[in-house]
């Protein structure tokens, strides 16, 4: 049973798009899987840490990969923000059928240089063993066995984690081929995609730059296929910031983000709206036909809509809502629909309809979203004059940004977010444990829990004065 798995096919009938390998396994096989992901977490954790990887992970998401890029794709040769930004090229690899090719034994050396037990290595070597395949297409039953020596279980709970750590082994082995030589890069990994960010000394020729390019992809190309992996350079998107004969895209899309060579995300948004009025309109007709629907009816559906689209990215893209040109395209396409909604002609003034909507403009909310998402990750109280760290990349922007900060939090950069409370008596400070790691921690407050002593902490110790102190803990 462990070895078995159901490939069901609801949709897609007919198309080659339609079919795609999600394996349904047993529950109990899925228990195991999950204790071994667990027992993993120290060695996931050391993965994290080296910043190149971004699925599969806690803490990591698409958004915070794309916005590390425009960050360092911003940064001088000297890891620092300035004002004149180096020539730089982003390039997106294309990896086929990345999953389906994973070499076990490539897969298992992995583990191995990653210091993971020999016991939990034995049981992933059975547990990729020989697979039975069931599937049902068309009402068409057929079995056969997964190719032995390759390939994850697409649909499992350990594929994603190991994907992770096989990638983590290849890019490590890359990186000892391939030093930063004449121009640094950096890797940015989300599962199979793949990208790289080249930065250029600048006073270096056109020419130079993208020969080191067209050179790295050559290289690149023939060490993935000692892993097993296939690389695909007519599918390979390149954009650079300069000018280059051999490189004339305008702009690349990154998981669902376009950005242009100017690292301006007009394209990105332009085509988010326009998402955003063609499922708000076929909704819209669809109501209508069946059963009627009210101007209040369509704006609850314009809500439900235009937000989660829109703030798909907003981390990335939303420096950008200081500029009026994006916000006047933002509330000019969403004052459309109100238009539709209320059956007002397109040259109704746009205070009108302002006035019947009765609530904020749509850029105003989304400012709002991303004003309350930076804000929950400053690590420190703000200081007068300073910005949070996600607005750091952008220093064109920042005189605009502390207009609105000032504007919609007039206490920012004055309150003293962190006021130091009343000593703790010393019956209770001795009571609070104060672990190395984070897991430690966690592994503690188990062990302690219900008997009366609660303690919570994230780990973080620090050892630079006479006394150890921890980021964060309590006791209840």
């Amino acid at each position: 049973m462990w070895r078995s798995g159901y490939i069901p096919k609801a949709s897609g009938y007919g198309t080659v798009k339609g079919i795609r390998p999600i394996t349904l396994s047993c529950t109990l096989c899925k228990l195991q899987e999950a204790v071994i992901a667990r027992r993993l977490a120290p060695y996931t954790e050391e993965i994290i840490r080296c910043d190149e990887h971004f699925a599969y992970l806690p803490r990591r998401s698409a958004t915070l990969m794309v916005g590390k890029m425009i960050h360092y794709a911003q940064q001088g040769l000297g890891g620092k923000l300035v004002k004149k930004k180096p020539p730089w090229a982003i390039v997106g690899l294309d990896l086929s059928n990345a999953f389906g090719t994973v070499p076990h034994c490539k897969l298992l050396q992995g583990l191995q240089s990653i210091g993971i037990p020999t016991k939990e290595i034995d049981w992933i070597r059975s547990w990729l063993g020989p697979r039975l395949n069931s599937n049902r297409y068309l009402g068409v039953d057929t079995t056969r066995m997964a190719k032995e020596g390759i390939g994850l279980a697409q649909g499992s709970v350990l594929s994603p984690l190991l994907f992770v750590y096989f990638m983590h082994y290849v890019i490590s082995a890359i990186k000892d081929d391939l030093p930063d030589g004449p121009f640094p890069y950096r890797w940015f990994i989300y599962a199979d995609d793949c990208h790289l960010v080249f930065k250029f000394k600048p006073r270096s020729s056109q020419e130079d730059r993208d020969r080191h390019i067209h050179y790295f992809l050559d290289r690149l190309s023939a060490l993935l296929r000692l892993y097993n992996l296939s690389l695909s350079t007519e599918k390979t998107e390149i954009l650079t910031s300069y000018i280059s004969q051999s490189y004339q895209s305008k702009h690349i899309n990154i998981l669902g983000i376009t950005i242009t060579r100017r690292l301006s995300f007009h394209l990105h948004l332009k085509a988010r709206l326009s998402k955003c009025h063609g499922i708000t309109l076929k909704a819209w007709r669809y109501a209508r036909s069946s059963f009627g629907v009210s101007p209040d009816s369509i704006l609850l559906l314009a809500k439900s809509v235009w937000l989660p689209t829109l703030c798909y990215g907003l981390e990335v893209w939303g420096t950008s809502l200081a500029i009026n040109k994006t916000t006047l395209l933002i509330d000019s396409a969403y004052r459309r629909i109100l238009k539709l909604a209320y059956r007002l002609p397109s040259s109704a003034p746009n205070s009108f309809v302002d006035l019947l909507c009765d609530s904020p403009s749509l850029s105003y909310t989304l400012i709002d979203k991303l004003l309350v998402k930076s804000m929950h990750r400053m690590a420190h109280p703000p200081s007068p004059g300073s910005l949070p760290n996600h607005f750091s990349w952008c220093p064109s922007l920042s005189d605009k940004w502390l207009r609105i900060l000032n504007d919609r939090l007039p206490d920012y950069g004055t309150t003293d977010w962190y006021a130091p409370g009343p000593p703790i008596p010393i019956d209770i400070a001795n009571r609070i444990i104060i672990e190395e790691t984070k897991q430690a921690a966690i592994i503690r407050w188990r062990s302690l829990s219900g008997i009366g002593v609660e303690v919570y902490t994230d780990g973080s110790l620090v050892k630079d004065g006479p006394e150890p102190t921890v980021g964060a803990g309590f006791v209840v």
